[in-house]
C-alpha cells in the first residue's frame, strides 16, 4: 500500500511536468517538503510559521502511511537533533559565515541571520526559489543583504564558488541530508567544489551523515527499543527513496577508518565533535519522559559531527 501511494504520487508529479528536469525538481521539493513537515513536528516555531506560508498539506499522515506516528516522531527528533546542533556549532566556533549546501526548506536561516550571520543556501532552482521567499516572508527587508539562495548543483563547481561570493571571511559549510544519496564518486565531486570554496575563503566542512545509521538508532532505541530501530530506520529509508526516486547508500563507507582515509586522501584533515556543545532542551523532547530525555541528552555528547578543513 505503502509503495502504491507513493508509485502514485510520483507518476502524478510527472504528469504535471514537461520536461525530464522538471520532474527531477518536482521531486527535490517534495524530500524538501517532508524535511519541514518533520521540523514543524517536532515543534520549532519558525518550521512551524515556514511550513504555514508555504502553503501545502502534509505530505504524509496517518491515513497514507503505516505506523505514521512512530516513524514521525523519531524522524522529528532526529531532524531538530541535526537541525539544532549546526546550529550550535556555528554559535560556539562564531562563524560568521554559513554556506548550506542542499538547504531545503530549512528555516535554520532564520535562527543565523538574526544572530547578525550571513547565510547562503545552495539547491536546485525549484527549491532554492521557494526557500529564498519563505526566509524573505519571515525576516523582512530588514535582513534582505544578508542571505541569498542559489540555483547551485553540487555537480557545478563554478555555480558552487560563485555562492560563496556573498561571503567575506571564513566560511562554515554544512550538509545535511544530501550526501546520503551520493556513493563515492558524487561525494568526492561534491567535496572537490566545498574544497575550492575553503581555499578561497577559509574555514570548514561539517556533516554529520558519515554517522547517519548510528545516530538515528541512538534516537529510536530510547523512543521505541532496540528492536524497533532496523524496522523504523528501513522504512525511513524507503520513504525517501520512494519520494526521491533515488537510492540511500549505507554501505558507502565500510567503516569510520575507510571514511577517514577517503577523507584524508580528498585533502582533508578530520575530526569529530559532539553533537551539541552544552545540554540541549529540545522541542520534540515534550512528552517525552525522564528516561527517554535524559537518554537524547547523553546522545547530544556523542561525536557524530564531522569537520573537515585543509590539510
Amino acid at each position: 500500500m505503502f509503495r502504491s501511494m507513493i508509485a502514485a504520487l510520483f507518476i502524478f508529479a510527472v504528469m504535471l511536468t514537461s520536461t525530464a528536469r522538471a520532474a527531477e525538481f518536482e521531486m527535490i521539493s517534495y524530500s524538501a517538503q517532508v524535511k519541514l513537515q518533520w521540523l514543524a513536528a517536532a515543534g520549532i516555531p519558525d518550521a512551524q510559521l515556514f511550513k504555514k506560508l508555504l502553503g501545502k498539506p502534509d505530505f504524509f499522515n496517518k491515513d497514507n502511511l503505516r505506523d505514521f506516528e512512530r516513524l514521525e516522531k523519531v524522524n522529528a527528533v532526529y531532524n531538530e537533533f541535526c537541525y539544532a546542533s549546526f546550529i550550535d556549532y556555528v554559535r560556539a566556533h562564531d562563524y560568521k559565515n554559513i554556506y548550506e549546501i542542499g538547504c531545503s526548506y530549512s528555516p535554520r536561516v532564520v535562527a543565523l541571520v538574526k544572530d547578525g550571520r550571513k547565510y547562503a543556501g545552495v539547491e536546485l532552482a525549484a527549491v532554492a526559489m521557494i526557500a529564498d521567499d519563505l526566509a524573505e516572508r519571515v525576516l523582512g527587508k530588514k535582513y534582505r543583504g544578508q542571505f541569498e539562495y542559489f540555483d547551485a548543483p553540487v555537480t557545478d563547481a563554478a555555480a558552487m564558488f560563485d555562492a560563496a561570493g556573498l561571503m567575506d571571511g571564513e566560511i562554515c559549510v554544512i550538509e545535511q541530508g544530501l550526501m546520503i544519496y551520493f556513493n563515492r564518486e558524487q561525494i568526492a565531486e561534491m567535496l572537490i567544489n566545498v574544497k575550492n570554496i575553503l581555499k578561497a575563503h577559509g574555514g570548514c566542512f561539517v556533516t554529520s551523515n558519515f554517522s547517519r545509521k548510528p545516530y538515528f538508532a541512538q534516537i529510536v532505541e530510547p523512543l521505541y527499543g532496540k528492536d524497533a530501530v532496523e524496522p523504523l530506520y528501513r522504512r525511513t529509508r524507503m520513504l525517501y527513496e520512494d519520494v526521491l526516486g533515488d537510492p540511500m547508500y549505507d554501505d558507502t563507507f565500510s567503516s569510520d577508518e575507510d571514511a577517514i582515509k577517503f577523507l584524508n586522501n580528498l585533502g582533508f584533515n578530520v575530526k569529530r565533535a559532539p553533537l551539541f556543545t552544552s545540554e540541549p532542551t529540545l522541542y520534540s523532547f515534550k512528552g517525552l519522559t525522564v528516561e527517554q530525555t535524559n537518554a537524547l541528552k547523553n546522545l547530544a555528547k556523542q561525536d557524530y559531527i564531522w569537520v573537515l578543513t585543509l590539510k
